[in-house]
C-alpha cells in the first residue's frame, strides 16, 4: 500500500496469506503492520475475488470474526466478489487492517487493495479579502472541490451577502465552519452519501459514516449588526464537474456615517445624504424641556424618525436602510406622516409633558434618523431649538415676554400652526401663588358693597396682557396670539393641556 493509484486499479498488500485455498471455514487474514496508513482523503478498497460466496469481514486496528460480538466496520454476506470501500476523512494511523472469510464450500480466492488519491490535493481555503469585487474561479473537473473563505468585517450599520454566478450556485456549496482548520477532504459526500454498495467514510479512531461533515446551506450573508464573518466553505463538484465560477461579497452600507451627529440647541445643520444612506443625529434634552425642530428638504425627498436613548429608523415600517432601527412610534406617523418632500418642510413643537417619548425624560439622549426616499439623494436642513418646561412670572409687570419663547437663543421658532393643532408651538409660561385669593385682605369686599352682586364676579386676581406687538416693532400683533390659562398645568388647547 504504499503506492497511491490516480485510477481504480488494483496493488496489493502484505498479508499472511496472499490466496485462499483452504477447506470451508473461516480464514483470518491480516495486513502487514508497517505499510497500511492512510493519508487524509484516500480511498481505500478491500475485495474478494473467489469461486463462490463467502460471508466478509473487515476491521480496522483490532480482531473481527463471524460472531454478532465481534466488533466490524464493513460486512458483505453471501457474494463471491465482495468490496468494502473506506474513503479516508481523516489520517489513519499505521495499524493491522483485520479480513474474515467465512466460507460454506471449498474454494479458492484472491484479496486485493486499492489506494486511490483524492482528486482535489489541498483542502487549504482561497480568502475572499474586498467587497463588491467579483473574483473568478476555475472549473472543477468530476469530485473535485476548491475552499474558500471570507473575511467580512463586522458592521452595525451594513448588510452583506455571498454571491455565486457561473457554473456553480448554492446547490454547489458546502459550510465546514468559521476557521481554514474546519475544512474536510471530500465535502461533496454531502450531496452524495456513502451509503450503498458498502461504500463508508472513515475517521482516526476507526469510525465509520457516511459524510466527512459540513452542511448544505442557502445563504451566506448578515444584516444590519453582525461579526466578522469568516466563513470557510467548498464549492463542490460531482461526476459531472463544474464549469468556471464566480464569487462576489455584496457589500451595502446603510449609515452615511458610522457614527451619529451629535446637534444641540439652538442649531441648523445641513446635509446631502447619498444612495439611500441613513444619517443619525443626537441630542442631550434637559429633563423637562420642550424642543421645537423643522426638517426642511431642498432637493430629494427625506422621512424623519425619533427615538429615545438608542439609534433612530424605520423599524422595518418600510423598504429602506433604516430598517434594523427602531422609532418612538409616533414621531414619523403622526408629526411628520409621508415624508418630506424638496421645496417643502416639516416642524413641530414637541411638549415635555403630552409627548410619550419625553414624559419620562431625564436627560436622556435623543436621536432623529433622516432616510432619504427611494434609495436616492437628499439635501435637507434639520433646526432644534429648546424651551424651557415654563417661564417664571412674577407678580405685578412682567416685560418683554417673547411669543414663541426661546430665551436667549439667537434661533428663534417659526410658529405657522394654529393653536388647535396638535405639535403647534405655545409658549409657557407659570406664576406661583399659594394662597387663597379670598385670604388677601384688600381683595375681600365690604358686606353689603353695593358695588359688588357675587363674590365671585369679584376679580380678586387678574391677568392684564397688553402691547403684544411683532418684534422689533411697533405694530400691533394681539389679534395674532390666542392666550390660554390653567391651574395645575400646561394651559392650551391641543395636545394635553387644559384651561
Amino acid at each position: 500500500m504504499n503506492d497511491y493509484t490516480t485510477t481504480s486499479t488494483s496493488s496489493t498488500i502484505s498479508t499472511l496469506a496472499t490466496s485462499i485455498n483452504n477447506a470451508h471455514g473461516i480464514s483470518v487474514l491480516r495486513t502487514s503492520s508497517n505499510s497500511n496508513g492512510i493519508n487524509p482523503g484516500d480511498t481505500l478498497r478491500i475485495s474478494y475475488s473467489g469461486s463462490a460466496s463467502i460471508d466478509f469481514y473487515v476491521q480496522y486496528g483490532s480482531e473481527t470474526g463471524i460472531s454478532s460480538s465481534c466488533p466490524n466496520i464493513c460486512n458483505v454476506f453471501n457474494s463471491a466478489n465482495p468490496t468494502c470501500v473506506f474513503t479516508a476523512c481523516e489520517g489513519l494511523s499505521s495499524n493491522n487492517w483485520f479480513i474474515v472469510i467465512h466460507s460454506e464450500v471449498d474454494q479458492t480466492g484472491t484479496i486485493s487493495v486499492r489506494r486511490s488519491q483524492s482528486p482535489s490535493s489541498s483542502i487549504s481555503p482561497i480568502t475572499l479579502n474586498g467587497v463588491n469585487s467579483i473574483v473568478n474561479f476555475d472549473a472543477l473537473s468530476a469530485n473535485q472541490w476548491r475552499y474558500h473563505q471570507l473575511n467580512v468585517p463586522s458592521s452595525s450599520h451594513g448588510y452583506f451577502e455571498l454571491k455565486i454566478t457561473g457554473g456553480a450556485s448554492y446547490n454547489d456549496l458546502v459550510y465546514v465552519g468559521e476557521a481554514s482548520s474546519d475544512s474536510i477532504y471530500w465535502p461533496n459526500f454531502i450531496f452524495d452519501p456513502r451509503n450503498a454498495n458498502n461504500e463508508f467514510t472513515i475517521f482516526s479512531d476507526g469510525s465509520v459514516g457516511n459524510i466527512c461533515g459540513g452542511d448544505t446551506i442557502d445563504f451566506i450573508g448578515a444584516n444590519c449588526c453582525y461579526d466578522q464573518d469568516t466563513s470557510v466553505f467548498a464549492i463542490a463538484a460531482d461526476q459531472n464537474g463544474i464549469s468556471g465560477y464566480s464569487l462576489e461579497i455584496l457589500f451595502i452600507e446603510y449609515a452615511a456615517s458610522a457614527s451619529p451627529t451629535s446637534i444641540s440647541f439652538p442649531s441648523v445643520t445641513t446635509r446631502t445624504t447619498n444612495n439611500g444612506q441613513i444619517a443619525w443625529y443626537s441630542f442631550n434634552l434637559p429633563a423637562n424641556t420642550h424642543f421645537w425642530f423643522e426638517l426642511r428638504v431642498t432637493e430629494g425627498a427625506a422621512d424623519i424618525y425619533l427615538n429615545k436613548g438608542s439609534l433612530a429608523g424605520s423599524s422595518a415600517s418600510s423598504d429602506d436602510f433604516g430598517a434594523c432601527w427602531s422609532n418612538d412610534g409616533i414621531f414619523h406617523s403622526e408629526v411628520c406622516p409621508g415624508g418630506v418632500q424638496a421645496g417643502n418642510f416639516c416642524d413641530g413643537f414637541i411638549a415635555a409633558s403630552c409627548y410619550d417619548c419625553l414624559a419620562n425624560n431625564q436627560g436622556s439622549i435623543y436621536y432623529f434618523g433622516i432616510i432619504p426616499a427611494n434609495d436616492g439623494t437628499a439635501s435637507y436642513s434639520l433646526t432644534i431649538i429648546s424651551q424651557q418646561f415654563a417661564g417664571t412670572l412674577n407678580t405685578g409687570v412682567n416685560n418683554n415676554l417673547l411669543f414663541p419663547s426661546t430665551g436667549s437663543q439667537t434661533i428663534k421658532i417659526i410658529d405657522d400652526d394654529l393653536a388647535t393643532t396638535d405639535y403647534s408651538v405655545y409658549s409657557h409660561f407659570r406664576w406661583n401663588f399659594d394662597q387663597s385669593a379670598f385670604d388677601v385682605p384688600q381683595f375681600i369686599p365690604n358686606t353689603d358693597d353695593p358695588q359688588v352682586f357675587d363674590d365671585f364676579t369679584f376679580p380678586h386676581i387678574t391677568f392684564m396682557i397688553s402691547n403684544v406687538v411683532q418684534l422689533g416693532t411697533s405694530t400691533s400683533a394681539m389679534n395674532g396670539v390666542d392666550f390660554f390659562i390653567n391651574v395645575g398645568g400646561l394651559a392650551g388647547i391641543s395636545d394635553c393641556y387644559g384651561g
